[in-house]
C-alpha cells in the first residue's frame, strides 16, 4: 500500500485535488460546476461545457431549476426562457445566458439549479417468434385498439421505417427537444419496429425527449392520448441511489396511477462497467480502496472513444458528505478529468466525468473523500457499457427508472441463446439497492431490425419493446385489465429459468 500511496501523491496534478472554487465563494443553490462555468472567461467556457456534457449555444445553456414556482416574469430580466415545466415535480427547464446562472440561483424560492439528468439509450426481429407472438396473431389478436407510447431520445430514419412498413399505425409524433423528430440515431425507431412486429395493429405514439422535465410532459401527454402501455428503453444516471426513489421513478408512478403499464429496459451494466461497494480506506489517506491495497480502478480506452462515469453514494436527496471523482492517465500518473462539486448540505450526492481520450491507453478511476465522515456505500456506472473495469460488480446494476417498483423491468437474452435461456452478460442484474427483485423478466435482444440491420439490435433496449408488444396483445384480449393485471399475466406467462423466483 505504501508504494501505491507514493504513486498517487506523485501525480502530475498533486492529490488531494483542490475544489474548483474556494468554499467561501460557494453559492449553495447552484451546482458547483455551473458556478464555475458562469465565472469563466468566454474563451474557456466552451471547453468546460464539453467536459460537463452541456451544449453551449451563443453563450446560452439549458439547466433544470428545482423550485415550487417559477414564472416567465421572473426570468425576463435575466433574458432567460422557460422551455418546459413540470410543476407537480417542482422542476423547470430554463435556457439562459451563462452570465445569468448566478442571478437565477438567487431568485426567491429557488432551491437548486443543476444540469439536467443524464439519459442514455440502452443498446450495446427474431424475438417475435421466440415469445410466441405468431400464435396470438393466428388467433386474431394483433394489438388492435391498444395504444403504445414509445418515449425515446432519438428517432433517426423514422420516415423510411414508416414507408417500408416496419413501423405501423403511428398516430402521433411529438418532439419536446426542439431538435427535430428525426435527428440522431435510430434507437427509438428500432424500439417502435419491435412493438409493430409483436403487435402489428397497436397504435403508436412516438415521443422524443432529452431531459427529465420533458419526460414528465411526455407521460402526461401520452396518458391524455389514451396510452395503455409506455415503453422506455432508456437509463438515467445519478437520479437516486438506484433504489426506486427520485424524480425519474416518480414519473413512472405517475404513469402507473394514470392506468398505463410502464415497461423499461433493465440496463446494460452487468458485464464490467459498474461497481458498488462500501467506503474502505485502509491507510487513512482519503482515497477509496476498490480492493485491499488498490486505490485505482483501471480500464482501457481507445483514442476517440467518448467515456462517461457517474458516481453517487447513499445519501439522497441532498447531503453534506462530500466525495470527488478523478480520472487518471496511468502512463503519466496525471489527473486528466475530475468532478469535484461541493456537497455542503443542499446538493445531491452526485459527481460525473465526461472525457474523450486523444491517445489509447490505460486509465484509472479514483474516489476521494473530501469531507465524508459517515462513510456511506458508493456506486459507479460507466459508459461505454461494454467497458471492462478492473474492479466491477454485476449485482444491483439496474438503472433508473428500471429500479422503480412500478416499472415492469426487462433484462435481455440473445435470441441465439433463447432455448438455454442464457442471460446476456451485459444485462443488468438486481437486486435494487433497497432489496427488491429485478428485472421482472427477460426477453430477446440482438434481433434484426431495419434500423440496425442484420447485425442486430443489441441490449436490453431491444428486450423491453418485445414485452410492450406482448402487453398490447394481452390487452386486446382483456381490455379491462390495468397495469397490475398485466404485470401478473406477463409474470405468470413467462418461463421460470434458474432458481424459482416471483
Amino acid at each position: 500500500m505504501a508504494l501505491l500511496f507514493l504513486a498517487l501523491v506523485s501525480l502530475g496534478k498533486p492529490l488531494p485535488t483542490e475544489k474548483p472554487l474556494p468554499q467561501e465563494q460557494l453559492i449553495p443553490t447552484l451546482e458547483t460546476s455551473l458556478q464555475l462555468l458562469a465565472q469563466l472567461p468566454a474563451y474557456q467556457a466552451p471547453q468546460l461545457a464539453v467536459s460537463l456534457d452541456l451544449e453551449l449555444r451563443e453563450d446560452r445553456v439549458t439547466v433544470v431549476v428545482q423550485a415550487d414556482h417559477l414564472s416567465p416574469a421572473q426570468l425576463a430580466p435575466l433574458e432567460a426562457e422557460l422551455k418546459h415545466s413540470a410543476p407537480t415535480l417542482g422542476l423547470w427547464e430554463v435556457e439562459l445566458p451563462r452570465s445569468a446562472l448566478l442571478p437565477l440561483a438567487s431568485l426567491p424560492g429557488v432551491r437548486f439549479v443543476r444540469r439536467p439528468f443524464t439519459p442514455y439509450p440502452l443498446t450495446t426481429s427474431q424475438g417475435v417468434a421466440l415469445i410466441g407472438a405468431p400464435a396470438w396473431h393466428t388467433a386474431g389478436l394483433t394489438g388492435a385498439g391498444v395504444r403504445v407510447a414509445v418515449i425515446d431520445l432519438e428517432f433517426g430514419g423514422l420516415s423510411a421505417a414508416i414507408a417500408a412498413g416496419e413501423v405501423r399505425n403511428v398516430i402521433a409524433t411529438i418532439d419536446y427537444t426542439g431538435t427535430g423528430m428525426e435527428t440522431g440515431g435510430p434507437h427509438g425507431v428500432a424500439c417502435a419496429e419491435i412493438v409493430s412486429e409483436v403487435a402489428p395493429d397497436a397504435q403508436l405514439i412516438l415521443m422524443k425527449i432529452d431531459t427529465e422535465v420533458q419526460l414528465q410532459l411526455a407521460v402526461t401527454e401520452a396518458l391524455a392520448r389514451g396510452a395503455n402501455v409506455i415503453t422506455h428503453s432508456v437509463g438515467w444516471f445519478n437520479t437516486n441511489f438506484y433504489d426506486g426513489t427520485g424524480v425519474i421513478c416518480d414519473i413512472v408512478r405517475t404513469a402507473t396511477r394514470g392506468g398505463a403499464l410502464w415497461v423499461n429496459s433493465a440496463g446494460n451494466s452487468g458485464g464490467g462497467s459498474h461497481w458498488e461497494g462500501p467506503w474502505r480506506d485502509s491507510v487513512g489517506d482519503g482515497y477509496l480502496d476498490f480492493a485491499p491495497g488498490d486505490e485505482t480502478n483501471e480500464f482501457y480506452l481507445d483514442a476517440g472513444t467518448p467515456f462517461a462515469c457517474w458516481l453517487t453514494w447513499d445519501a439522497w436527496p441532498v447531503t453534506d458528505q462530500d466525495y470527488d471523482l478523478l480520472l487518471v492517465d496511468t502512463s503519466t500518473m496525471t489527473v486528466v478529468a475530475s468532478s469535484a462539486n461541493y456537497q455542503s448540505g443542499t446538493q445531491p450526492p452526485a459527481e460525473a466525468i465526461y472525457f474523450t481520450p486523444t491517445a489509447s491507453g490505460t486509465y484509472a478511476l479514483v474516489i476521494e473523500a473530501w469531507n465524508a465522515p459517515l462513510a456511506p456505500d458508493l456506486e459507479l456506472f460507466c459508459s461505454p457499457n461494454l467497458l471492462s473495469l478492473e474492479h466491477w460488480t454485476a449485482a444491483s446494476s439496474i438503472t433508473a427508472p428500471g429500479n422503480a417498483a412500478e416499472s415492469f423491468t426487462v433484462g435481455a437474452i440473445p435470441w441465439t441463446d433463447w432455448t438455454p435461456g442464457t442471460l446476456a452478460p451485459y444485462s443488468s442484474r438486481g437486486p435494487t439497492n433497497d432489496g427488491r427483485t429485478k428485472p421482472d423478466l427477460c426477453a430477446p435482444d440482438t434481433v434484426d431490425t431495419l434500423s440496425y440491420g442484420p447485425s442486430g439490435f443489441p441490449g436490453t433496449s431491444a428486450a423491453a419493446p418485445h414485452v410492450a408488444g406482448a402487453a398490447a396483445l394481452a390487452l386486446e384480449a382483456n381490455p379491462s385489465w390495468g397495469p397490475a393485471q398485466l404485470r401478473s399475466w406477463l409474470t405468470t406467462a413467462a418461463v421460470d429459468l434458474g432458481f424459482p423466483g416471483p
